[in-house]
């Protein structure tokens, strides 16, 4: 059987919600500092996300790792984002999405949710990258589109607001930006002709980055 990351659902039509509240879910990352950084960004556009759209409903995914629940009450939030124990679930109800990067940016173009991705990371993250980054985007769908097929918001470019007029973008524009996203999906899984597996995008991407890097001196 295929891995995980080289299966992919059937394209489907979006459920038609003609007058249902919109619904934007939340992906803060796995690891208890991405949560922790994705939950202060959150924090700070919930304001600015209903200010620009009252109606907006927040949805964000437990986590096995850390107390999502206790985060969010400690950020005053809890009240204002629910908690989805399945991703399946949010998929489903979701009109346009914010996710950390990461492999949930192919499972949400997959799924054919409009999707904003950002990165925040340190400073010295931010150094490194700057000087060593030899790819423009830092999402899978992205760097294997060569465009922004979802939008990316980052290091000094992921400020909340800037974040939340993108999301009020994709709500008009989130169909054609989906269809972008999801048409890279086959790209994704090639197969090797040795072994006849499928190859990992993470050995594609590494392949990419070694033929756009610069001749060396030596």
């Amino acid at each position: 059987p295929l891995p995980s990351w080289a299966r992919f659902p059937e394209a489907e039509p979006r459920p038609d919600r003609t007058g249902r509240p919109p619904t934007l879910v939340f992906f803060p990352g796995s690891r208890k500092a991405e949560v922790n950084d994705g939950l202060a960004l959150l924090e700070r556009l919930v304001p600015l996300l209903r200010h620009l759209r009252p109606s907006w409903l927040i949805s964000t995914i437990a986590s096995t790792q850390v107390q999502v629940e206790t985060l969010l009450q400690e950020r005053g939030l809890l009240g204002q984002v629910r908690i989805e124990q399945q991703r399946a679930a949010l998929f489903a109800c979701a009109d346009v999405a914010i996710a950390a990067s990461g492999t949930i940016t192919t499972e949400l173009a997959a799924h054919g949710v409009p999707t904003a991705v950002f990165y925040r990371g340190s400073w010295l993250t931010q150094a490194l990258a700057r000087k060593l980054a030899k790819v423009e985007h830092v999402s899978l769908v992205n760097i294997l589109a060569g465009q922004a097929a979802m939008p990316e918001f980052i290091f000094d470019n992921c400020q909340p607001r800037e974040v939340a007029r993108g999301v009020e973008e994709l709500v008009v524009t989130g169909e054609r930006q989906a269809h972008a996203a999801r048409s890279v999906l086959p790209y994704m899984v090639q197969w090797d002709c040795f072994s006849r597996l499928p190859v990992a995008p993470s050995a594609m991407i590494g392949h990419r980055l070694a033929v756009n890097s610069p001749p060396s001196n030596n």
